[in-house]
């Protein structure tokens, strides 16, 4: 049920309209292009367990899970592809977290330009009691803000930013008081997809 409650918003956003979002600058404050550094993560394959298409250049990605203990961050980053921009219409996944290991903490997505160095942090959560074992985190754009329970998890729903990356910019998650033995699962982007 809770998927489908973010399939309708999301939904509900593309229909709409106004699928423009605000453009990240290509260049660096210098004027340099933010995809010249010696470090820059455009190279990163984002791997992709599956994808299909929707009207208005829409594409529905279901991004491949990171190892337990890990998250969607570093090598395990979502990157634009070379050649396109993405423009974030929403996205989906979830957090079991082990309950044997108590303890409360934040959670965030985090948008990085191509060095790694974080532009925006939208927050999921504050605060998350870990005692709430599986949770999903959805946001879209224009979304309402704020936690929903159901018997055995909680659905945490964000708005997010209106906004246009070029390639090599990443989409990543931060989770504070992680443990190598939760499991951070299941993202699934939206996302407009147009030619830089």
């Amino acid at each position: 049920m809770r998927k489908l409650i973010i399939v309708a918003g999301l939904l509900a956003a593309l229909a709409r309209g106004g699928m423009a979002g605000a453009a990240i600058p290509q260049s660096g404050s210098n004027g340099a292009s933010l995809n010249a550094s010696s470090n820059s993560t455009a190279q990163r394959a984002l791997t992709i367990a599956s994808t299909w298409a929707l009207p208005n250049n829409v594409k529905v990605m279901t991004v491949a899970d990171p190892p337990m203990g890990q998250e969607y961050s570093g090598l395990g980053a979502i990157v634009v592809p070379a050649g396109v921009t993405w423009r974030l219409v929403g996205f989906t996944y979830n957090i079991t977290f082990d309950v044997t290991k108590p303890g409360t903490g934040n959670v965030s997505l985090i948008i990085r330009d191509p060095d790694g160095n974080s532009h925006l942090r939208v927050p999921l959560a504050n605060g998350l009691d870990r005692a709430s074992r599986y949770v999903d985190f959805s946001g879209w754009v224009g979304a309402p803000q704020g936690p929903t329970q159901s018997i055995d998890s909680e659905c945490i729903v964000a708005s997010i930013p209106d906004l246009v990356l070029p390639s090599g910019w990443q989409y990543t998650t931060l989770t504070s008081n992680r443990k190598t033995t939760d499991r951070i699962k299941e993202m699934q982007l939206w996302v407009e997809e147009m030619p830089a």
